[in-house]
């Protein structure tokens, strides 16, 4: 068995890897919650859920480790520049609108905490919310609960499926937006359901559940293609694009704000009348960094127009 207390830092052989912040020297005791006297992690039930590999009890210590505070503020970080990315192309006042962002498969709270302080309301949808022990200083949204006038915070202990937004409609027809960070099992229905709904939504995929990659194509880039793919057979237009200076993966897939006009130049809604040329200012071009490349293809497009 594997030892009950130290978890990633035990090793087949039943010794400390060298980064073991308990180090007491004794995994090799541990087995059967004896553990080696001194150890903090000794006599913990093995029945107990695990979350990600640890129990709430060990996640709870873990989060106070020095390698647990530098993986919060990482985690923190990442959800600050994903709300950073929402605000910058979709407008702070499109994520205040209605009921605000959903976040699924949200705890502890990083993203949830992120868009409330910027003034956003945030509903976490997740069965297994205030239950891992992941709780820490740097996801705490229920602290805006009790401040004045802040942006409303609510949770659901619930999976986000067709169920929920069943029981929850005017909740889920008034979002500004579905989201979801490293969801696991929940990405695919929060993609299904963006789709669905045409909901404005930002995922980034595990980059570490391997279960998840595709036996074609085992692997992170084409887990994420998977996922678009996916979304796009079920009505939704998800785009990759990528979420600079984040600590952990940068693979954005995004499903932005439509409007009604829009929808006759896209090539899923058989309107047939609408125009198919769209003009856009440079300026934009140049801000998102694709100025050139759409020069470039607009030249091939003339040079070989069957195949464009």
């Amino acid at each position: 068995g594997q030892c009950n207390g130290c978890g990633p830092y035990w090793n087949q052989s039943g010794n400390h890897f060298r980064g073991c912040p308990y180090g007491c020297g004794g995994c090799s005791n541990c087995f059967g919650g004896k553990g080696a006297q001194g150890c903090s992690w000794a006599g913990q039930p093995w029945g107990e859920a695990r979350y990600s590999g640890r129990t709430p009890w060990q996640w709870a210590q873990w989060v106070q480790t020095p390698c647990g505070v530098r993986w919060c503020e990482n985690k923190r970080l990442e959800a600050d520049r994903l709300v950073d990315w929402m605000v910058k192309n979709w407008g702070i006042e499109h994520l205040r609108a209605g009921s605000g962002v959903i976040d699924v498969g949200g705890d502890p709270g990083f993203l949830a905490a992120a868009l409330l302080t910027r003034g956003v309301a945030a509903t976490v949808v997740d069965p297994c919310w205030g239950m891992t022990g992941k709780a820490n200083g740097r996801a705490f949204p229920e602290q805006f609960e009790q401040m004045p006038g802040s942006a409303k915070f609510a949770w659901f202990r619930e999976n986000f499926d067709g169920g929920f937004c069943d029981r929850n409609s005017q909740l889920v027809a008034g979002a500004s937006a579905i989201v979801s960070l490293y969801g696991d099992e929940a990405t695919e229905p929060c993609l299904a359901m963006a789709s669905s709904l045409r909901k404005p939504c930002a995922v980034i995929p595990c980059n570490e559940c391997m279960r998840f990659f595709p036996p074609e194509k085992p692997t992170y880039d084409g887990y994420v293609q998977g996922c678009m793919e996916k979304a796009r057979q079920l009505g939704g237009f998800f785009e990759l694009t990528q979420l600079h200076e984040a600590p952990f993966s940068r693979a954005l897939l995004v499903q932005s704000p439509t409007p009604s006009w829009a929808f006759s130049l896209m090539n899923d809604e058989p309107s047939g009348a609408g125009p198919k040329d769209l003009k856009v200012p440079i300026g934009i071009l140049q801000e998102m960094g694709v100025l050139h490349q759409l020069i470039w293809k607009m030249e091939l497009a003339q040079q070989n127009p069957k195949h464009h």
